[in-house]
């Protein structure tokens, strides 16, 4: 909050009056700014209330250049609070989308700076894991965490939704009203990604390697705005590889998993199991077949590719990456069968020609291979 007078200063001098800088919050949300402006018709109640609600994230001084603004006009406290958090994540994630990984993940940090973050999709517990290992160690976020190239960790300790029987809607808070800790004064860093299982059945914790296709296919969907990376998918597969893979932690209640935050946190790097066969095309003249353009692709140590054209994610197997690592320059499809037919042999007695031509038009339907 920056200005002349706070919003309590206000109702001590019994006035319902602030000056704009008096109406105006900065809040840290995932390595960026963002600025709340509350118009002068909204009471001076609820910009306390607002400023009580994002306290643990407050920035000190003025914006910087560019800073993205969330405007509220609205007299309603409970529509004020319960949507401003949606607000300011989305214009956040605007803002910083193309500089880091963003995942839909909760997070705990460790006393000297090492994080684990916890991924899901909803319903898998990460919310509930978070408020249950935010009491033990540095609460990051319950929501969204974004990782730099280098695995530098950017919070977001927002307001927490909490249920008060009295009120006919959820109450925000302040992470630290809920017991949650405070961060670490040491640089964060992304030591472990965590896919979650929540399991009823579960009689112990189980923590399991997921294998590097797997993985990257659980992380995608819980990621925001990955295309406007460059080179994303080996972006994402390099932060794997620098945190030792992906685990899986099966659980029945999150107050089990408290045991294993030490374990997890000491994954070490490992070297990378795939390659990059992002190779730029060329031309294609009519009567061959080439590859197209794509945003991204690796091909793994088991021979599949994974490809990203646009925003969609692809995975290539069985003689489909033969196709595609061979149409890096024009072929005939005479030379495409050959070339399958050299890494898998031929099929029996059958033609191999009807299967890789059926192949080839698959792969030119879905925009990886072009065929004038």
């Amino acid at each position: 909050m920056i200005g002349s007078m706070s919003s309590e200063e206000g109702r001590e001098k019994g006035t319902d009056v602030l000056d704009d800088d008096a109406r105006r919050l900065i809040v840290d949300a995932l390595g960026t700014q963002v600025v709340i402006d509350f118009a002068s018709t909204v009471p001076v109640e609820i910009v306390a209330a607002a400023e009580h609600a994002w306290s643990d994230a407050a920035a000190h001084g003025s914006p910087l250049p560019n800073t993205p603004v969330v405007a509220v006009s609205t007299a309603s406290l409970e529509t004020t609070l319960s949507d401003l958090s949606t607000r300011v994540t989305l214009a956040a994630l605007d803002d910083v989308k193309g500089t880091a990984l963003l995942f839909h993940a909760c997070g705990v940090a460790l006393p000297d700076g090492r994080v684990v973050a916890f991924v899901g999709p909803s319903g898998r517990g990460k919310t509930t894991a978070a408020r249950m290992l935010g009491g033990a160690y540095g609460y990051v976020s319950d929501e969204s965490i974004a990782v730099r190239a280098g695995g530098e960790v950017l919070p977001y300790r927002k307001p927490l939704s909490v249920i008060d029987p009295s009120q006919p809607t959820k109450r925000q808070i302040p992470p630290s009203a809920a017991g949650l800790l405070g961060l670490p004064e040491r640089p964060l860093t992304l030591s472990a990604l965590v896919l979650l299982e929540r399991r009823a059945d579960a009689e112990r914790v189980l923590i399991s390697e997921v294998p590097l296709l797997d993985a990257m296919l659980a992380l995608i969907p819980q990621m925001s705005y990955l295309a406007s990376l460059d080179r994303p998918l080996q972006t994402l597969a390099q932060a794997i590889a620098r945190v030792g893979g992906v685990a899986q932690v099966t659980y029945a209640e999150a107050e089990n998993i408290r045991d294993t935050i030490e374990h997890l946190a000491r994954r070490t790097r490992i070297a990378p199991s795939w390659q990059e066969c992002t190779d730029h095309p060329t031309a294609v003249p009519v009567g061959r077949v080439g590859r197209a353009k794509v945003s991204d692709a690796i091909e793994l140590d088991d021979g599949s590719i994974i490809v990203m054209s646009d925003s969609t994610i692809r995975v290539l197997d069985g003689i489909a990456p033969v196709l595609w690592l061979t149409a890096i320059r024009p072929q005939t499809r005479e030379e495409l069968r050959d070339a399958v037919v050299a890494v898998h042999g031929a099929p029996g007695s059958a033609d191999p020609a009807p299967l890789v031509d059926r192949a080839i038009d698959e792969l030119v339907e879905a925009g990886l291979l072009h065929a004038p």
